[in-house]
Parts: structure tokens; sequence; C-alpha cells
């Protein structure tokens, strides 16, 4: 569709350099802004979507200064290590849905890591992405519901740790955290990772011929959670249980430590605990 580059551009990194990465169906879906630093790709991304812009927009920034997390939580977004994304969806039919759009996002994002990182991405459940047990992509989708009832937009961000920041991640994620390179990563990555991303993206969710299957099939295959020792948050409630599997609607079953009871949670907040040594 086309891009735009405003002057705060991310150093060495281009709209016009991002698209000339996709394929020729994927050009024709998305329309791409470099916006540099911003308070929030996704709160600019909702303004632009409620004003009327064509789905496929996306909004590429280096650095947030208000970025959002699940939960409400602040997602730590400095200028110069990372990858921001927001892309605008106007999506009908079976996947409509939010959560199916998150799900494909966290599958292309593991696709695109493979191919530029070489690396070896996993999902714990729901939707955060690690690389060697630590957190280096989140995911956030938010909507605006139709007069009928249906999704008039969704706008999907993604954020994705390239390389560590120069001051190390704050305290509170310093045990988590974690990057896609240990040192400078590639002078080419920024443009590289968005365009593998939004690639990816198009070929399991906006492309003719993309399925539902697929994306929970892809799923399934990326999320290491199943197996694991794990701990269902629910405010300040924290439960030991089993994560046994993912049913066909990407619910995780757990089967709890005390009473032995089995759930199927459909959302919410798990900590996987550290293996147990036998």
């Amino acid at each position: 569709m086309g891009n735009r580059q405003n002057e705060d551009k991310p150093t060495g990194a281009s709209a016009a350099g991002i698209m000339a990465r996709l394929s020729k169906p994927a050009i024709e879906l998305y329309f791409v802004e470099c916006v540099g630093v911003t308070n929030s790709t996704n709160t600019l991304a909702k303004r632009l979507a409620a004003q009327g812009c064509a789905a496929g927009h996306v909004i590429i920034a280096e650095g947030q200064t208000e970025g959002r997390g699940r939960l409400g939580r602040a997602f730590f977004s400095p200028r110069g290590s990372g990858l921001y994304m927001s892309v605008v969806l106007r999506p009908k039919g079976e996947l409509a849905s939010p959560e199916l759009i998150t799900t494909a996002a966290a599958v292309a994002v593991c696709r695109a890591i493979e191919e530029v990182a070489a690396a070896n991405p996993e999902i714990k459940w729901v939707n955060d992405v690690l690389v060697g047990g630590r957190k280096v992509c989140g995911i956030l989708t938010e909507g605006a519901a139709s007069p009928s009832g249906g999704l008039e937009y969704a706008v999907l961000g993604i954020g994705i740790n390239l390389a560590a920041p120069a001051g190390g991640f704050p305290p509170e994620i310093a045990d988590v955290a974690g990057a896609l390179f240990e040192f400078e990563p590639p002078s080419d990555i920024f443009e590289r990772a968005a365009a593998a991303v939004l690639e990816n993206f198009a070929k399991l969710y906006l492309l003719p011929g993309a399925s539902r299957d697929e994306i929970v099939r892809s799923y399934k295959l990326y999320c290491s959670t199943p197996g694991k020792h794990v701990e269902v948050i629910r405010g300040n409630e924290r439960r030991p249980a089993l994560a046994l599997a993912l049913d066909d609607s990407l619910r995780l079953i757990v089967r709890y430590d005390e009473g032995g009871e089995t759930e199927a949670l459909s959302f919410g907040e798990i900590s996987v605990k550290p293996s147990r040594r036998t």
C-alpha cells in the first residue's frame, strides 16, 4: 500500500526499507509509517483507526515513552534496543477475535525470530515469546466494538527486544527479560525483523487461505507451557498446578496440586516454576 517516514526516524531504518523486504502480496496489505519515538504505538494506531484509517496501517517506532503491556502494566521500551510496532486491523469472519489475532501474532513473531536471529523461540501461554527462557517479546491486542457487536477495528501491538538496553533492564524485570542478540545486533536487524513479523502475520492471518486451524496448529507447536509446573495467578492468590495440555480453543488445561481438580483457563496469568530435579 505504501509508506511514510517521519523526520524523527529510527536510526538506520526506513519505512521504504521495510516495505522493500516484503513479498508482493504482503506489500498490498500494509502502509508502513515510522515515527522514531512516540508515547505508545498502540495509542497512536488506535487514534488513527478511530479516525477511519485503512486496515493495514502500521506504526513502527524505535522507542516508546508510555509503552503498555497486558493487565495495564508498563512495557519497558527504550530507544535504540527494541522494535515497537502496531497494526490496524478491521477483521471479519471466523478470524475476527482479539484472541486469535494475538495467537497469530505470537506465531508470526516466533517464525520471524527463527528467520532473523537463528534462535529457538517458544511461547509461554498466553502470549509471551521467550528465547532461552527469557521474555523477548510482548503482545497486546486492543479493539473497539461495532454497533452490531462485532469488531469495528483491532490494534495489534508487538514489542521485541532486539538487544539489551545500554543500562540493562530495570531491576523489576531483569530476571525475566531477554533480547534476541546478546551483543551488538546486525545493522539491518530493525528493518529485517519488522518485515519478517509483518510477512509472517500476513501469511497466517491476512492473506487468502489463512485459517484458524493453521493458527491453532502452529501455536501448539511453539507453546512450551504444557507439561510444566506453574502457578495460576489471580490477584494475590497463586495456586500451584501442572499444565496438562492445550485444547483446540487454546485454553490451558491445568490440574491443581491441592485437591487435584482440573480447570480450563481461557485467559489470565501464570508463572512457570523452575524445573524440578529428580
